[in-house]
């Protein structure tokens, strides 16, 4: 899962005016990241002093353990008994991350103005990069289909689909302006053209574009329940749902229509449940994957971006600089806000692997491993420095 994308352009000056945007915007997002944290340390200081009974449980940025720190005052601040949370390099840009089943794949979008071309294999126990596979223009989005990565070039209206053992060139194909959030049903892999309003179909088996439907315009995420691809559209604040019939000549029914928040972006299926993050009122529509019907909204940090499930909770990265560059961790059964972690800069994509989140941080080129608690008690996961 991802942010939302900015707009893609197709003459160079275009391209040189979002370029300068988005270095102007990785900076301001440093800046409010600093305030943010002053903040947060003030907030905590003041605490200390004042003897104040609140009780936060942290988990370090550094790979060393800490077993317990006591302020002044009343405040507690203990490391939960796991490993703490770790940061480890990416390449420029970081946006997107994905899972193949051994390794964890990131995307790395942008340096400073530049588009980059890359992806960053890393190894999970350790965060050693493995390889670092070439693919087109300004990567966003990649899904694994069981032997390949997909991966969506932004700025190339191409996919890359490597094999995942190796990072070998399987094939490339052509799809529409702006593809973004590759999605696989299990036999089709779902790729959104985000400056076209569609979404190329194509077969995994060697990327032939099977079909290509007209969705909502501005899609800023995908998901699949098992039966359909819902998919979001910024445009009108809705949730599309789509079905294909996969029989002689396929065709896509459109489901149902469904209105939620204020820009709608990534989503997550909990079995039972569709949850869309909506970017601008910081909350998550909950929506019953059977007929659409709205079970909670559930209120999470600032400008909310991508979701993922773990399996208990719901793990949602809080891309705005009011939230402190924070990960909300949702108790599924109820909606309840059941942690939240501190990540890096400008946390945007966001995976799971079994046993961590892991989070791209657009803005410091690194990602975030946090081990995932069996038991979340509404308790804030704090970053320490370590001396």
């Amino acid at each position: 899962m991802e942010i939302n994308p900015p707009e893609t352009f197709d003459s160079p000056m275009s391209m040189l005016f979002l370029n300068i945007r988005l270095g102007h915007a990785r900076l301001l997002a440093v800046i409010l990241t600093a305030i943010s944290t002053l903040l947060t340390v003030w907030t905590l200081l003041w605490a200390m002093v004042s003897g104040s009974s609140a009780s936060i449980t942290a988990i370090a940025h550094s790979s060393q353990p800490i077993s317990h720190v006591t302020g002044s005052g009343a405040l507690s601040m203990a490391c939960p008994a796991i490993s703490p949370i770790q940061t480890f390099p990416a390449g420029p840009g970081p946006i997107a991350v994905a899972f193949d089943g051994i390794n964890i794949w990131v995307s790395n979008y942008f340096s400073g103005s530049t588009p980059y071309t890359t992806t960053t294999v890393l190894r999970p126990s350790d965060g050693f990069q493995v390889m670092t596979p070439t693919v087109g223009l300004s990567p966003r989005g990649m899904a694994y289909d069981g032997s390949n990565m997909w991966v969506a070039n932004s700025n190339s209206f191409t996919v890359n689909v490597l094999r995942a053992s190796d990072g070998f060139h399987v094939m490339t194909p052509t799809v529409e302006i702006g593809p973004d959030f590759p999605t696989y049903d299990g036999q089709y892999m779902w790729v959104a053209n985000t400056n076209y309003g569609t979404v190329s179909v194509l077969r995994a088996s060697d990327g032939y574009p099977v079909i290509t439907p007209t969705i909502g315009e501005n899609p800023r995420g995908m998901a699949f329940d098992g039966e359909n691809i819902w998919i979001t559209s910024g445009a009108d604040n809705t949730v599309g749902v789509l079905h294909l019939d996969d029989a002689v000549t396929p065709t896509i029914s459109y489901v149902m229509s469904l209105t939620v928040g204020s820009l709608p972006g990534g989503m997550a299926f909990d079995g039972t449940n569709m949850w869309v993050v909506n970017s601008a009122d910081d909350t998550v529509s909950v929506l019953r994957a059977s007929d659409g019907a709205h079970v909670m909204t559930p209120t999470v940090g600032s400008f909310p971006a991508s979701i993922v499930y773990d399996g208990t909770h719901m793990w949602v990265t809080n891309s705005g600089a009011g939230s402190g560059n924070t990960v909300s961790a949702l108790r599924v059964a109820d909606g309840t806000l059941a942690g939240i972690c501190i990540a890096g800069n400008w946390p945007s994509g966001i995976a799971f692997d079994g046993s961590n989140i892991w989070v791209a941080n657009y803005s410091d080129d690194t990602v975030s491993k946090i081990p995932v608690m069996t038991t979340l008690t509404n308790k804030v996961y704090l970053p320490l420095i370590v001396r």
